[in-house]
């Protein structure tokens, strides 16, 4: 926006965040700032859990939705 101030909205959750689109996690400096370490340059989602019974143990798989 004018100004130059940040109107974006950032999803939180513990100490990471997800901001343009990339995975960052927010840590203390030794003044205790937090500041933001890029993990990676796309975000995931998970979409759908599968579980699958053989008979003797239940299997679990994750589907994800990603975007850069």
């Amino acid at each position: 926006g004018a100004g130059g101030g940040d109107d974006e909205k950032h999803e939180r959750f513990s100490n990471y965040l997800i901001k343009n689109n990339s995975f960052y996690q927010e840590k203390p400096t030794r003044d205790g700032v937090l500041v933001p370490i890029k993990l990676g340059d796309f975000t995931c989602k998970i979409i759908q859990e599968i579980v699958t019974d053989d008979g003797l143990s239940d299997t679990s798989f994750l589907r994800l939705e990603g975007k850069r």
